[in-house]
Order: C-alpha cells, then sequence, then structure tokens
C-alpha cells in the first residue's frame, strides 16, 4: 500500500484571519469551510488541503510546508512586495534553489523549484 498525502493540518489561533491570508498570498481556494466549527480546508494542489484549525493556545510547531513555484526569486520579490515575511536571500541543497518565510501566526513555509 502507498498511501497518499491528502491533508496537513495547522492548530492556529485564528483559522479564519489565517486563512483570507493563504488565499490573498498564495491564491488557494476554499475546499470546506466549517469555520463555526473553527475549521477551514484550503485546496493546496491535487490530492493535499491545508486544514487550518482552531485552539485558544496552539502549541508552536516545526513543521514547514513547502509550495512548488516555477521561479524561486522572482516568487520571493512577490511575496515581499505583498509584505509577507521573507528569508534574506535564495538558498540551495542538493538540486534545489529554495527560500523560508512566515505566516502571520508564524508558522513556516518554503517557496522551492519543483518538489
Amino acid at each position: 500500500m502507498k498511501p497518499t498525502l491528502a491533508r496537513i493540518v495547522f492548530f492556529v489561533r485564528d483559522a479564519a484571519t489565517l486563512a483570507q491570508w493563504y488565499r490573498d498570498v498564495f491564491g488557494l481556494t476554499t475546499k470546506y469551510d466549517g469555520l463555526d466549527q473553527g475549521w477551514i480546508e484550503l485546496d493546496a494542489g491535487d490530492t493535499c488541503t491545508l486544514a487550518l484549525h482552531t485552539l485558544e493556545n496552539p502549541e508552536p510547531t516545526l513543521t514547514e510546508i513547502a509550495f512548488a513555484v516555477n521561479d524561486v526569486e522572482a516568487t520571493r520579490q512577490e511575496l515581499i512586495g505583498k509584505g509577507v515575511d521573507m528569508h534574506d536571500e535564495v538558498l540551495t541543497w542538493r538540486h534545489y534553489q529554495y527560500c523560508k518565510g512566515k505566516d502571520p501566526e508564524g508558522n513556516v513555509f518554503q517557496i522551492i523549484n519543483g518538489a
């Protein structure tokens, strides 16, 4: 059996505000809106959703999510232009170019060439 990654869940202070941020910044769309129950899922690709679940005091996470982009530096500049907290430079590791940033609640994400 080979499972398919279906969902990444971030436990956050404010799912509604953070969902709007991911829609505005990355163009994600709402797949399921359960905000009345503190839960929303955003379409994050062919088989995966980004779920945001509101908790009163969520624990910080060391998890990073990665968004594949065609041009890391151009995307980095676009995100900076939107006011996103981005690392100062594009880094290289093996055959990847990537750059890290943070969402408004401090969750770390990467933009990366390919995946």
